[in-house]
């Protein structure tokens, strides 16, 4: 990839700069002022996190800082260049990696601050974007590393660093409001981690929960798939409607479609969509996918004076577990609050009711209130983590800020989690899933 890279930045200087050349803006008498005319942006986040677990069970503190810096140049000849990267220091040392003596596992939430196979490490550096983009008309291709932007695949920033992925991405608009997109993706970069990985080795990364079987998963021998290819179309009409279709293709390990269609105007949003995987591995022991799956999620919002009220449900048929590696992305269920998915599991029933206020142009506060229904977790085949049933409080404020500190918000999140499944539940089941306080303090500044 990095010799494609060069090559291609290569054939650019040399068409662009063998003699003073225009392209449909600006004239460049030099690489110089070539890249002189580009655009830096940047963004560091500070961000310190807290689990309280029930009493008995170790309680944890992670505080992070990152900084980052991009780059991209301007067209010339439909050809532009992006590159950036990002570090981030561990400013409270070992404390994530410290081993619950009751259950022997580590801290769930404060690790994804940092690298996952490494977390002692103090100093993270990480190269993110790198590619070439070229565009003619209503076309473009992308070659490289980038954030992506699907509804599975995603960049889930919700911690210091997104998810990257290295490939092609080509997307064109054939006609008004239709947006079609071809995509080969080839290694990914997680978030919480520093290094490319090929499709398999980029789903082992996180906790693997259990086989069916109900034993340790180990599933990254049996994931022979290379490449990842997702086909993409969007329509909007009329900026009310809006249609979109994803499928996702790993060879010899799953097709995964995605449906939704959406409505929206100044009082109403309503939303639905569908998802049918279908496993493409043998069903045997140590497979990743087995059985499939379908899943279904809708949610209806109402807007008054500065308020938005919404009602949302999610539901997993009992076919199997509804797989898609958290490494990559996370869920775009509507019932979806942040710190916890419902993927990997079946037979889901999931409600979420949410209050969203803006307060003035530069304050929001956000209420919301879920109920999540799973299988016992004692049952591996339709619940892969060991999740119990819960219910989840979630309430968030967010500022952003003005004046001589433009640039700057900041976001304060309490999430609160009980068992609801009105079983006895051995430790393992409780520590860091059900029976806890999380608070999120998140200070950006972007330029």
């Amino acid at each position: 990839m990095r010799k494609v890279f060069l090559i291609a930045f290569l054939f650019i200087i040399n068409v662009g700069f063998g003699q003073s050349q225009k392209d449909s803006v600006k004239t460049y008498t030099s690489i110089k002022s070539y890249f002189q005319s580009g655009k830096f942006s940047g963004r560091s986040r500070l961000y310190f996190m807290a689990t309280d677990n029930q009493k008995g069970l170790s309680d944890y503190q992670g505080l992070g800082y990152g900084a980052g810096l991009n780059y991209e140049s301007p067209e010339i000849k439909g050809f532009s260049l992006k590159m950036g990267g990002y570090f981030i220091l561990n400013l409270l040392g070992k404390d994530v990696t410290k081993i619950d003596s009751t259950t022997l596992s580590p801290s769930r939430y404060e690790l994804g601050l940092f690298d996952i196979e490494n977390p002692s490490n103090p100093n993270l550096v990480r190269l993110e974007n790198l590619s070439i983009k070229y565009r003619y008309k209503n076309s473009s291709a992308e070659l490289g590393q980038f954030t992506p932007n699907f509804a599975f695949l995603n960049g889930q920033d919700g911690r210091m660093t997104p998810t990257m992925v290295k490939g092609l991405s080509i997307n064109t608009k054939p006609a008004k409001g239709l947006n079609l997109g071809l995509n080969m993706i080839t290694k990914i970069s997680p978030r919480s981690s520093l290094k490319w990985y090929s499709i398999g080795e980029s789903m082992s990364l996180y906790p693997q929960g259990r086989n069916e079987e109900g034993t340790k998963s180990n599933y990254v021998a049996s994931i022979t798939s290379k490449n990842l290819l997702i086909v993409n179309a969007d329509y909007s009409f009329r900026n009310k409607i809006n249609i979109s279709a994803e499928n996702y293709y790993a060879k010899s390990l799953m097709n995964l479609a995605h449906l939704k269609a959406e409505y929206k105007d100044n009082s109403w949003f309503l939303g639905s969509m569908i998802s049918f995987e279908k496993s493409l591995q043998p069903n045997v022991t140590g497979s990743y996918i087995r059985h499939n799956a379908l899943a279904w999620s809708s949610q209806i919002s109402k807007n008054f004076s500065k308020n938005n009220l919404s009602l949302s449900y999610t539901n997993i048929g009992k076919q199997g577990r509804f797989l898609f590696p958290r490494e990559w992305g996370r869920e775009p269920f509507y019932t979806f609050m942040p710190r916890e998915r419902v993927e990997g599991n079946g037979d889901v029933k999931a409600i979420k009711i949410g209050l969203a206020r803006s307060l003035n142009k530069y304050q929001d506060l956000d209420f919301s209130y879920g109920r999540f229904y799973l299988t016992s977790p004692s049952n591996p085949i339709l619940n892969k983590y060991g999740m119990p049933s819960y219910d989840q409080l979630n309430i968030s404020y967010k500022q952003k800020l003005h004046g001589v500190l433009d640039g700057f918000d900041y976001q304060i999140l309490f999430v609160r989690k009980n068992n609801i499944s009105g079983e006895t539940l051995e430790a393992r089941y409780i520590f860091n899933k059900v029976n806890l306080n999380l608070l999120n303090v998140i200070i950006n500044f972007k330029f």
